[in-house]
């Protein structure tokens, strides 16, 4: 048996015939938890991979509406300039310094942080 994926940003445009010949899975946006789960595991990895103190919860949080990529990118950054200065924890000011607080990405989540 063989089996057929396509990917396309919009089905608009193919014809019929070739669109009935595939399932049509359209993804939806993961909810608040998801993401913060996202962002708890990439900032986790980061830490470790950077070997330094587990990234805050508040920076988390921050950065958890944006891309898993973007998410990476933000905390690499900031673990890098953290290392420089001689510490191992991470603070708000690392990444909002870096121009990547919460909300820039034009997504907002609805969280409240215990």
């Amino acid at each position: 048996m063989i089996n057929w994926i396509a990917t396309a940003n919009s089905i608009k445009g193919i014809a019929r015939p070739l669109l009935s010949r595939f399932r049509v899975v359209v993804p939806t946006e993961p909810t608040v938890r998801q993401r913060l789960h996202v962002a708890k595991e990439i900032a986790r990895r980061v830490a470790q991979a950077y070997e330094m103190d587990a990234v805050p919860r508040e920076i988390v949080v921050a950065l958890a509406d944006r891309t898993p990529r973007e998410i990476r990118m933000a905390l690499e950054a900031a673990a890098s300039k953290v290392l420089r200065a001689g510490r191992s924890r991470m603070v708000e000011r690392d990444v909002a310094e870096l121009g990547l607080a919460a909300g820039q990405s034009g997504r907002r989540l609805a969280v409240q942080v215990h």
